[in-house]
Parts: structure tokens; C-alpha cells; sequence
């Protein structure tokens, strides 16, 4: 699963990223479920979180432009359910490092800063909501 990002540059701003690429196909919630049933190490589930996660953003955004129809409410559901899924995985392990002496926060800020420590050192970083790699992948 990968997803194409473009790096854009504006006059004294700072960056921004535009999602180029249709970010899952070939894969259903489901197909993401099972496979997080099945176990996955912490490599796999992030690059699972950012595109999954990338992919619900993605569907809210066509609910929110308009696109309200029955069949698109339905796929953001599960692409939804999937995420939720993934995130809580993510807050479990954190929760076990906690256990262990590591000091992340588990509570009160949003999602894309609560799973951040694990996204990070695997390679992604938070793109204004996007999930992207920060280019240290094989």
C-alpha cells in the first residue's frame, strides 16, 4: 500500500501536500482487519494506519464536498472502522512502552498527536492531516 504525495511550495509559507493518488486499491476493510487479527509488527501496522487513515480522510472529504450518497457514507463507515481499529492497536503499544518507562501522552489531544511517537519512527510524518513518509523507507 502506497500513496503519492506532492510536496507543493508557496511564497513565505511553509509547505504544503497534496494527495495525487488514489491512496488503497486493491484492499477492503475487511482485508485490513483481517490482517490486523492475523498480527502485524509495528513497521507494517504504521504503514497500514497512514494509508488507511489517508483513505478515510479522503472519502470524509467527498462526504463533506457534497457527495452524499448512500454508497459513499457506507465506505466511509468501514474505512472508518478500520481506522479506529489500527489507532487502537497504535494506543496499545504505546500504552505497553508507558508500562515500560516511556512517557507518551495517551489522552486529550487528537488522534494524528496521539499516534505520532509510533508514525514518526517509522517513518511518517503528519502532512496538515495527511499521512505521508518522510522518505527514510526501503
Amino acid at each position: 500500500m502506497r500513496m503519492a504525495c506532492a510536496k507543493m511550495a508557496t511564497h513565505n509559507m511553509l509547505p504544503f501536500y497534496l494527495l495525487t493518488g488514489l491512496p488503497l486499491s486493491g484492499c477492503c476493510p475487511e482485508d485490513v482487519l483481517r490482517w490486523l487479527d492475523a498480527g502485524m509488527d509495528e513497521a507494517a501496522l504504521a504503514a497500514a494506519y497512514a494509508q488507511v487513515s489517508n483513505h478515510a480522510g479522503r472519502l470524509l472529504d467527498l462526504l463533506e464536498d457534497g457527495g452524499r450518497d448512500a454508497w459513499l457514507a457506507y465506505a466511509y463507515e468501514r474505512w472508518a472502522e478500520a481506522e479506529d481499529a489500527l489507532f487502537l492497536r497504535i494506543l496499545d503499544m504505546l500504552s505497553q512502552e508507558n508500562a515500560a518507562g516511556a512517557k507518551h501522552a495517551l489522552s486529550g489531544a487528537g488522534r494524528r498527536f496521539l499516534a505520532a511517537p509510533l508514525m514518526r519512527r517509522n517513518g511518517y510524518v503528519d502532512a496538515g492531516g495527511w499521512r505521508r513518509t518522510d522518505g527514510s523507507q526501503k
